[in-house]
C-alpha cells in the first residue's frame, strides 16, 4: 500500500480553520498542533510543494510568469478578486490532497486520525472544501477587525502587491475585513452542524470557554491545553497573549477615521460578532 493509500485510510476528518488574515489562526493552529490526533503542515496550504490553486502575489512576484495574481493581505477588498478565487477551475483538489497529506507531519504521525489546514482566503471558498473532502469540519475564527487591520497597515512594503499602489490602505483593508465577516456569518449559517465560531479574544482570555467551543466540535481533543506556550511567527515561544490592545493603539486617527467610514453603515453586523467601532 502507497503511503498516500494508507493516508486516505488514517485520516478520518479534516479540519479547516476558516480565518482573515491576522486574526489569531497560527495560534489556533499551533495549540491544536500540540494534540497527538493532528496531522499538518508546516506553512499554510497554499504554500505547500504541488499546491493548485491562488497563491498570494509575495511569492508569485518571484516567478513573473506565473498566471495567478492576488493581493496578499487584502485578497477580499474587491469583487474582482473574490471572484477571482471563488473560479473552481483553478483548483484540483485531488492533487491538492495528496500534496498535502503526503507532506503533513505531527507529534504522533503513524496514528493521527485528523488533518488540519488554514488558508485565509479559503475562508470564500468553504462550500468547495465541503464538497470534496470528507468529514469536513470548519472553526470560523474572528478578531476585532481595527486590530487586525493594525497588522496590514504596518507593512507599507506591501503597496507594490496592491493593484493600486496609493490606495488609502486603512480604508482598503477596512473593506477586506468588513467582507469577511460578511462571509463568516454565511458560513455560520450554511454549516451549522459541522462548525463552530471561535473568537480571538476567546482563546487568549477565556481559555475554557474557547476549549469547551472546541470540544462540542471535535470531542477527540478532551485533554487539549489552550495555555500552551507556542511559538507563533517571530514572536518566542509564550502562552497565548491578547495582543489587541497594543495593535489598536499604533492605529493613527486618521487611519482609524478611515477605517470607520467603511464600518459604520455595517455596525450592526460588528456587533453581531462583539465588535463596535472605534473612536
Amino acid at each position: 500500500m502507497s503511503i498516500f493509500s494508507q493516508r486516505l485510510e488514517q485520516i478520518r476528518s479534516n479540519v479547516f480553520i476558516i480565518c482573515p488574515n491576522n486574526s489569531g489562526s497560527t495560534l489556533l493552529k499551533r495549540l491544536l498542533e500540540t494534540s497527538p490526533h493532528f496531522l499538518s503542515l508546516k506553512r499554510e496550504g497554499q504554500f505547500a510543494f504541488g499546491f493548485k490553486g491562488p497563491v498570494c502575489r509575495e511569492v508569485l512576484e518571484q516567478c513573473k510568469n506565473h498566471p495567478f495574481k492576488m493581493e496578499p493581505l487584502t485578497w477580499a477588498a474587491s469583487d474582482l478578486s473574490v471572484r477571482y478565487i471563488r473560479d473552481a477551475r483553478k483548483y484540483d483538489w485531488e492533487a491538492n490532497q495528496k500534496s498535502w497529506y503526503l507532506q503533513a507531519t505531527g507529534s504522533a504521525p503513524d496514528t493521527a486520525c485528523m488533518y488540519l489546514e488554514k488558508t485565509p482566503y479559503f475562508l470564500l471558498i468553504t462550500e468547495e472544501l465541503r464538497r470534496f473532502f470528507t468529514e469536513c469540519r470548519f472553526i470560523f475564527m474572528v478578531r476585532n477587525p481595527y486590530a487586525a487591520i493594525q497588522g496590514v497597515v504596518k507593512r507599507e512594503n506591501m503597496r507594490p502587491f496592491l493593484n493600486n499602489p496609493n490606495v488609502d490602505l486603512a480604508k482598503h483593508s477596512a473593506l477586506h475585513f468588513l467582507t469577511c465577516l460578511r462571509v463568516q456569518k454565511q458560513n455560520l449559517t450554511q454549516f451549522p452542524d459541522q462548525s463552530c465560531l471561535l473568537r480571538y479574544e476567546d482563546l487568549c482570555d477565556r481559555p475554557d470557554l474557547a476549549l469547551n467551543t472546541l470540544k462540542r466540535l471535535l470531542p477527540e481533543v478532551q485533554e487539549l491545553d489552550l495555555q500552551a506556550e507556542v511559538q507563533v511567527k517571530h514572536y518566542p515561544a509564550r502562552r497565548p497573549t491578547n495582543m489587541n490592545a497594543t495593535h489598536i493603539e499604533n492605529l493613527t486617527s486618521a487611519q482609524i477615521s478611515s477605517i470607520n467610514s467603511v464600518f459604520e453603515p455595517e455596525r450592526a453586523l460588528l456587533a453581531e460578532f462583539g465588535y463596535d467601532l472605534i473612536g
